[in-house]
């Protein structure tokens, strides 16, 4: 049974969230980062989710990790419901950043991964107006810290809830040590003295194909019939991962991608500025002390 969900959002350090947690002995992680089970999985029920963590020992403490459970009410809804059907009380990691970069970077991220071929104009148009269900058009949602925290502290106690700043708390490796035993203590784990600061290059890049691209991340017949011919999710990973590099051409974004200052800033005031105001503000929440 897992004690604790890091809910994301996407583009604030949970790759790097999932690398230092996983060295601990006392913590276990699912193989699978992003199992994605209370937004896109939950019709495969509690025993397919649970199966994620059958190889924990008594002596660990589970979790997962998975950005993109911030993404609607309806998905905090459902985590909520998973803790109070198996009567535990679930500890909530949530990260933010710069909510304007952080936006920007999930644009890139869902450019290059060829999710979409959408202006930003267009993707934010069609999440604000159309409100989709699809997984990726909620690039503004993920940045409403101050929504999204509400939200939470609606279904959960602020006291099993820690905001983690990731400019300032995950990424300097000079605050590493002090944030590390501060997670330790809040997920009341026995300390580890031997962590590696492993950050993974996540950095947006320019495919050479968007075809290969969409094999490699979207859902297709291909990866159907590769899981069954590979079961192991490492192998699986492996494989994925010099695919990936091999379609890498450039790092970087192609320039027709980039969005310029001054859009951005129109954007920032527009969708974000009002909501940041008013979670700088709050002093209801767990920080790193």
């Amino acid at each position: 049974m897992i004690k604790f969900v890091a809910i994301g959002p996407p583009k604030c350090g949970t790759t790097l969230l999932q690398n230092i947690l996983v060295q601990n002995p006392h913590i276990y992680l699912s193989p699978k980062k992003e199992i994605q089970f209370f937004n896109h999985h939950y019709q495969n029920g509690y025993r397919w989710y649970n199966n994620h963590f059958k190889d924990a020992t008594p002596q660990q403490t589970a979790g997962e990790i998975s950005p993109t459970y911030c993404d609607s009410f309806e998905t905090l809804k459902k985590i909520k419901d998973y803790s109070d059907e198996n009567n535990t009380e679930l500890k909530i990691i949530f990260i933010v950043r710069d909510p304007l970069k952080r936006l920007l970077s999930e644009y890139y991220h869902n450019k290059r991964r060829g999710n979409y071929t959408l202006t930003i104009e267009e993707a934010i148009k069609i999440e604000v107006e159309e409100k989709p269900a699809d997984k990726y058009y909620k690039i503004v949602r993920n940045s409403l810290y101050n929504q999204i925290l509400n939200d939470v502290f609606s279904l959960f106690k602020k006291e099993n809830v820690l905001v983690l700043n990731s400019e300032t708390d995950i990424f300097p490796p000079e605050n590493f040590s002090h944030t590390i035993k501060y997670l330790e203590e809040f997920l009341d784990v026995p300390a580890f003295k031997n962590y590696v600061y492993n950050v993974e290059d996540n950095s947006s890049y320019i495919p050479k194909s968007y075809v290969v691209q969409k094999l490699l991340f979207q859902k297709n017949i291909i990866k159907k019939i590769s899981k069954s011919l590979l079961p192991s999710f490492a192998v699986r990973e492996k494989i994925r991962r010099f695919l990936i590099s091999t379609n890498t051409k450039a790092k970087g974004y192609a320039n027709e991608d980039v969005v310029s200052p001054y859009l951005a800033q129109n954007i920032y005031e527009k969708y974000l500025e009002d909501d940041y105001i008013l979670f700088k503000a709050r002093h209801d929440y767990n920080i790193l002390k």
